[in-house]
């Protein structure tokens, strides 16, 4: 119940920010919609206020619920024994530096990966656009090598990034 209420919600918080991000967009001047791009619009309507939901749907109630949980547990811990308690309460401190270094680490690269995924939706957008373009002139091949070499440079630049920002993988790269 509580998870259909939060996904209601979240969906209602995107409509509403849809039309309002629209409303804005409508009295911007031509030349400056023009140089956003596709891409750039498509994912500020699409991929960035997606990850609002995730946030609104996922991740509030879900982390109230596990932050509650765990909780729970090392109330019944210290019930059960103390020193135990006390001793698994240790590894604590640990896992917050790992935390904040792999949140240090993605924040780092956020805007190169903003930037990335702009460019690959509209290198996306504009091969899709100009198929018909590209199939009379017989580019087809020009065209799609584009294509290929954006989005392999996003999923490379992306995968990169994962492993900067995971403790191990730092070794594994």
């Amino acid at each position: 119940m509580g998870l259909e209420f939060s996904h209601i919600s979240a969906y209602n918080t995107l409509k509403n920010i849809r039309i309002s991000l629209q409303k804005k967009l409508e009295r911007q001047p031509l030349g400056t919609v023009q140089d956003m791009g596709n891409g750039k619009i498509k994912k500020l309507f699409t991929d960035d206020i997606d990850q609002v939901e995730i946030l609104l749907a996922h991740a509030i109630p879900e982390g109230i619920a596990n932050l509650s949980m765990a909780l729970i547990a090392i109330i019944c811990m210290f019930f059960a024994d103390r020193k135990l308690a006390l001793l698994s309460l240790c590894s604590l401190p640990l896992g917050l530096f790992a935390m904040g270094m792999m949140f240090k680490a993605g924040m780092e690269r956020m805007n190169a990966y903003y930037a990335a995924s702009a460019k690959m939706n509209a290198t996306i957008i504009e091969y899709v656009n100009g198929m018909e373009v590209v199939k009379v002139f017989g580019r087809d091949g020009e065209s799609y090598q584009h294509y290929e070499k954006d989005v392999k440079d996003y999923r490379d630049f992306t995968l990169a990034w994962h492993l900067s920002c995971c403790l191990w993988g730092r070794y594994l790269s």
